[in-house]
């Protein structure tokens, strides 16, 4: 599903992708996306046309202050800033300097079962950002494919297409050495040490202190 936006460049669904039960993953229950600062009234309906109510706004509040969220206050839009941060100031930086989101996940627990409890209990499509919608927007939308069961190579897949969304152009081998930019590899890493770590998301969520009752309606929605 394209959206075609001129004010927003790393939007896209969540819809349509493979699981591992081979189904497809549902349009229109979440997309992430970086933060739209503005947004053309046309933009607007076709977000709400889409289906879309809700947004879950990853950045900080200062962050939000800096940058107010085009949907906050619109009409029809419910809106939550819930932060997702500190990771900048974690220890580890794996290889690509990427391997932080798994770290994310293991410092940020409170964040995490708070963020999930409103995708789980969200009426209509949510809209789940940061500011460039590719780090903190883009480790909630692993966890959330994964909850889908998507294949491994399709949560990768849609952390890649950031790449090519926000330096269109340039390939991944020009960006070496660039801190978090979205390649492949990055996200191959973030999987493999979180499968060792949990197994399954489920078991992870559970840590967090997230319902089973919860998660199950998340999957509802996406497959």
């Amino acid at each position: 599903m394209n959206y075609n936006f001129t004010s927003i460049a790393n939007f896209r669904d969540l819809g349509g992708y493979r699981t591992k039960t081979g189904g497809i993953t549902k349009f229109g229950a979440f997309a992430r996306s970086d933060l739209p600062k503005t947004l053309t009234r046309g933009e607007v309906e076709a977000l709400r046309a889409a289906g879309y109510t809700t947004v879950v706004d990853l950045r900080t509040p200062e962050e939000t202050i800096i940058f107010k969220h085009a949907l906050c206050g619109e009409p029809g839009f419910t809106y939550y800033n819930l932060k997702f941060d500190n990771w900048l100031r974690a220890s580890f930086y794996g290889p690509w300097e990427t391997a932080i989101y798994y770290h994310m996940l293991l410092a940020l627990t409170g964040n995490v079962r708070a963020i999930f409890e409103v995708l789980a209990e969200s009426e209509g499509g949510t809209i789940i950002n940061c500011y460039s919608g590719k780090d903190r927007a883009g480790t909630v939308s692993a966890l959330l494919l994964m909850i889908a069961g998507a294949e491994d190579g399709e949560i990768v897949s849609d952390y890649h297409k950031s790449l090519a969304n926000l330096w269109p152009g340039r390939s991944a081998g020009e960006l070496r050495g660039h801190r978090l930019v979205p390649i492949a590899e990055a996200m191959e890493i973030f999987l493999d040490m979180f499968q060792k770590k949990y197994g399954d998301v489920g078991q992870y969520l559970s840590m967090t202190g997230l319902a089973p009752e919860a998660v199950d309606k998340i999957k509802a929605k996406l497959v």
